[in-house]
């Protein structure tokens, strides 16, 4: 079995960085969890309910969220259909969900979330799984 490397995933899931505030880095654990997440769900065949997006998709909500009026935020996934959750320009450790549903769209930024960790663990426990750690993949 051949897995993607974190270097392939960071290219497949990273907002070209022409569109990317040029001192903007993603946070800590990013890239390594769609890493382990491809990895659980093949090897293991454990799901979670959080599908980050594709090169295109992430240029695709940024062009959609910036002409919302929310141009400070960068889209990186979606969970259940109606929620999808940004990054924000200036400080990757703040993340917002942006609800698809309300009209205007609104944006709440996750206050008692402090950063990636305890977003994606949070997730995490909402599917009964076990929390992650970056340690759980190799480099």
């Amino acid at each position: 079995m051949t897995y993607l490397t974190l270097a392939q995933i960071q290219e497949m899931h990273m907002l070209p960085a022409s569109r990317l505030p040029k001192k903007f880095k993603y946070p800590e654990g990013f890239f390594e969890y769609i890493l382990f997440q491809s990895i659980e769900e093949e090897v293991n065949d454990i799901f979670d309910n959080i599908s980050f997006f594709m090169i295109d998709e992430v240029v695709e909500w940024e062009k959609f969220v910036r002409k919302a009026g929310y141009a400070d935020l960068i889209p990186f996934a979606r969970v259940d259909g109606d929620d999808l959750f940004c990054f924000d320009k200036q400080d990757s450790s703040k993340i917002y969900l942006v609800d698809l549903s309300e009209k205007p769209l609104q944006e709440h930024e996750l206050t008692r979330i402090k950063n990636f960790y305890e977003f994606i663990n949070a997730i995490r426990a909402d599917n009964d799984l076990d929390p992650w750690h970056p340690s759980q993949v190799a480099k």
